[in-house]
């Protein structure tokens, strides 16, 4: 199984990055991708990976400044 932590993103409307961990509970390996329907506000680093059993994997999450 696949969890994010923490759950909620939670960004300025200005701008402003968080990191959040996809923690993998399961014995297999587990691929994933992140896909959004706003990258030019957004940006996610990285957008694909691998993520082993038993382990966790962070991940970047970027608000680009507004007006």
């Amino acid at each position: 199984m696949l969890t994010v932590q923490p759950r909620a993103v939670q960004i300025c409307a200005s701008g402003g990055k968080c990191v959040h961990k996809l923690v993998n509970t399961s014995l297999a390996r587990l691929a994933f991708k992140i896909k959004s329907t706003n990258n030019e506000v957004y940006r996610f680093k990285p957008v694909y990976g691998f993520i082993e059993p038993q382990s966790s994997y962070p991940v970047v999450i970027q608000k680009l400044l507004g007006d």
